[in-house]
């Protein structure tokens, strides 16, 4: 199998169907629908079996007690079945019909022919000002670090991966009983101190929700998921250079005092 979309989901059943009926317009066919459902209590597990019987999409289901987004990132990638693998959140969309097959005809055999690709980073449409976040590429496509983007303010955007799956088992999230949430900036950098890079491409695939009236998956509670987000400081300090550090003082400042006062927080909390 080619590729596999995965998905997880609480809760979430009013935008599943709107996810799903944007995956059954594709022209790629050739992926399987994983998702893991992360301990809803609404009307989500019956939702997807009657998107199973349609028998529409090769739909897989996973339903685990509420360990968290990283966990059933996890667990996703044990499970997949696919060569490449795409998250697209339950409150996502791919954008268009022929965007996901158009991205996988131009760009999988250079992503496949080079060792140190670990995926395709595809832009994303906001469904509130219609537009793309960000761009700042001067070329249609370029081979960067997580770094390049993060240093350049003007580089960052809201963007959705196609990944290597054989790769990405390699940083799977340290998560424990405690600890449900660590913010996917730790991934990117642990990735980029491991030598691995991106293709950037200027087209995009996927179509985001973030509107008052929406809370994407993504965030956190700062404090609920204080060691997490303690993790992920730690490592955005202890990477930056001092070429880095004079790039983008103000990432150093910021991640070094989030990291200082959840220490302390932590210390007062136990």
């Amino acid at each position: 199998m080619k590729l596999t979309i995965f998905t997880p989901t609480y809760n979430r059943e009013m935008t599943l169907k709107r996810l799903y009926k944007s995956l059954k317009s594709q022209k790629f066919k050739d992926f399987e629908w994983l998702i893991i459902d992360d301990g809803s209590d609404d009307q989500t597990e019956s939702l997807i079996n009657d998107f199973i019987g349609e028998n529409i999409l090769d739909i897989k289901y996973h339903k685990q007690n509420n360990l968290g987004k990283q966990a059933c990132w996890n667990k996703a990638l044990d499970l997949s079945q696919g060569k490449l693998f795409c998250g697209v959140d339950s409150d996502d969309i791919l954008y268009g019909s022929s965007n996901l097959y158009n991205i996988l005809h131009k760009y999988s055999d250079l992503l496949e022919k080079d060792e140190f690709l670990i995926g395709i980073r595809c832009n994303s449409i906001n469904s509130v000002t219609q537009k793309v976040d960000g761009i700042s590429l001067t070329k249609n496509i370029g081979i960067f670090s997580y770094f390049d983007e993060l240093l350049k303010k003007d580089f960052q955007a809201e963007r959705i991966d196609i990944f290597k799956k054989d790769i990405l088992l390699k940083f799977k999230y340290p998560i424990s009983g405690e600890i449900k949430f660590i913010p996917e900036n730790w991934f990117y950098i642990e990735v980029t101190k491991n030598k691995y890079k991106f293709l950037y491409i200027n087209e995009i695939l996927g179509f985001y929700f973030d509107d008052e009236n929406q809370n994407r998956l993504s965030k956190s509670n700062y404090l609920k998921h204080a060691k997490g987000h303690l993790i992920s400081s730690k490592s955005v300090i202890s990477t930056l250079t001092w070429k880095n550090f004079f790039l983008r003082p103000d990432l150093y400042f910021k991640n070094l005092l989030k990291y200082s006062f959840i220490k302390i927080y932590l210390i007062f909390r136990s």
